[in-house]
């Protein structure tokens, strides 16, 4: 399983390995996950937190390479000026 983005997965489920994309394997993927939480306390606050972060994109979107713009505050997606000058 993997996610992809907002809504967009893929995973490979079962002995047959049938291929799941798109909200079907988004959906598993977040099923799966709550799942493997203990206690129903962090499910549901998961769930919750998930919920609110998709429906009103409260999180930034970062890149994985670029810790540094994150920890900024600035958008990760945008790239940093060669001469070193940081983006407004």
């Amino acid at each position: 399983m993997a996610m992809i983005g907002r809504g967009a997965a893929v995973a490979e489920v079962g002995a047959a390995r049938r291929r799941l994309r798109g909200p079907l394997a988004f959906a598993a993927w977040l099923g799966v996950h709550v799942v493997l939480l203990s206690g129903l306390q962090e499910r549901i606050g998961a769930v919750l937190s998930w919920g609110s972060d998709y429906f009103t994109h409260g999180r930034p979107q970062i890149v994985v390479g670029r810790p540094d713009a994150y920890a900024a505050g600035r958008d990760a997606t945008v790239a940093p000026d060669p001469a070193g000058t940081p983006p407004a």
